[in-house]
């Protein structure tokens, strides 16, 4: 047997899932620990979270720049479709795009009106 084996051999018979299950826990309470006993590590963590929710930022910025842009170049190209001496179409046909296009809008809208509400939590009182 080789010894990086012999090292593991205590493992067997053990029962993973109670392991698996408690170091969660275990990483929580020594993170807890840390960030109450040592103010450098709650500095540094709020830092780092600091610098993420500004990398976020960044990436939704420049994402919805790149996305809307595209969107919108879309759109014109839909509207290009309006020239009756390139192409046939019915008034059905414009319907169904603009009926298309809205409720996807819609949807798109509805999602960020969603996550938005999440942080607020409806409050139920009985009086």
């Amino acid at each position: 047997m080789p010894d990086s084996a012999k090292s593991f051999k205590w493992l067997e018979g053990a029962d993973f899932a109670a392991i698996a299950g408690a170091v969660p826990r275990l990483v929580k309470k020594c993170l807890c620990y840390l960030l109450v006993h040592y103010p450098y590590i709650r500095d540094r963590v709020d830092l780092e979270m600091e610098m993420t929710r500004e990398e976020d930022r960044s990436k939704f910025v420049k994402l919805a720049s790149a996305r809307v842009t595209k969107a919108l170049n879309d759109i014109r190209l839909i509207g290009n479709l309006a020239n009756r001496s390139n192409y046939d179409y019915t008034s059905e046909d414009v319907t169904k795009i603009f009926k298309a296009l809205n409720e996807e809008i819609s949807a798109c809208k509805k999602r960020f009106e969603l996550s938005n509400k999440k942080g607020s939590g409806a409050q139920f009182v009985l009086e």
